[in-house]
């Protein structure tokens, strides 16, 4: 008996532009996704009984809503075999609901170990469209660890990955539903051409990291006009050294970075203290490596 181990990355937007409202009910976006080494771990063991098994509840995420869950029963349809045993493990480290994709790559990570689990042999192009059956950020993370992303963000490119090491600021922020009422708050003031987004790409090609002012998120005029207090996160993260700020998703997660682990570790320890009660602070370098190349397999 053996057991499957994959490491699950969060992510940031560098940059996050909605272009409008599509006919079929689906907004037009433009953005870049980088990989950040913010890991969640994911474990497929084997149980008795023929269904899947959850080692532990995540609390506020329920077996029908679990994206890892979902993502192990339609590798489980494939082929014809329709009731396997697997136990999954989920060991959480993204912040649930940041706007850092935690979901998106644990369902991807879960895509990739169930497909070795139980030997599917799915292709590339089969699990891309699982992936994004389970949701628009999923297919991502099956890919490059920086990529451009439109359409729906389910179109991409592979970019050059960034360096640096992130300062990752996640303030409390509860919003039922919240990237579905994020979407809905959005007003057409809001959308833009994706021009910046764009530059964001053009400068990761040339091998540099991109300007403050091209990281604008469309996310953050209603993000701040529902929960005002979250608008005083730049301006605390730009007392204490960070050169700027960034919002990433949909929220409540705001980024910058340094050229070194000591730099950000710096800015950590002044900014500390002047942020919200409750606030997770992380510290973390942009990824350079696969999913795929994540997984592990063990005896058990």
């Amino acid at each position: 008996m053996y057991k499957v181990r994959i490491t699950a990355p969060a992510k940031v937007n560098l940059g996050l532009e909605i272009l409008g409202r599509r006919d079929d009910g689906y907004h037009e976006i433009a953005t870049v996704m980088a990989m950040v080494d913010l890991c969640d771990v994911i474990e497929l063991t084997p149980c008795s009984g023929n269904e899947i098994k959850r080692a532990k509840i995540i609390r506020g995420i329920r077996k029908d809503e679990d994206l890892t869950v979902r993502a192990l029963y339609t590798v489980m349809m494939h082929k014809g075999h329709y009731w396997e045993n697997a136990t999954i493990g989920l060991e959480k480290h993204i912040p649930i609901a940041a706007g850092l994709g935690g979901a998106s790559s644990d369902a991807a990570a879960a895509l990739l170990a169930a497909n070795h689990y139980w030997e599917r042999h799915i292709d590339q192009e089969q699990l891309h469209r699982d992936a994004a059956s389970l949701g628009s950020d999923v297919p991502f993370f099956l890919g490059d660890p920086c990529a451009l992303a439109t359409g729906t963000g389910t179109t991409l490119e592979p970019l050059p990955a960034p360096r640096g090491w992130l300062v990752i600021v996640t303030p409390p922020f509860e919003l039922a539903e919240k990237t579905t009422s994020m979407f809905a708050a959005l007003q057409p003031s809001d959308y833009s051409d994706g021009a910046r987004v764009a530059r964001v790409a053009r400068t990761l090609r040339a091998g540099q990291l991109p300007r403050a002012d091209d990281l604008h998120n469309a996310f953050a005029r209603p993000l701040y006009e529902l929960a005002p207090d979250l608008a005083k996160i730049p301006s605390i993260m730009c007392l204490h050294t960070a050169k700027f700020a960034a919002l990433s998703g949909a929220g409540p997660s705001h980024y910058t970075w340094f050229r070194n682990a000591a730099g950000a570790r710096s800015a950590v320890g002044q900014m500390a203290s002047s942020l919200p009660e409750k606030t997770r602070v992380y510290v973390a370098p942009f990824s350079s490596v696969r999913l795929e190349d994540r997984l592990t397999v063990s005896l058990t």
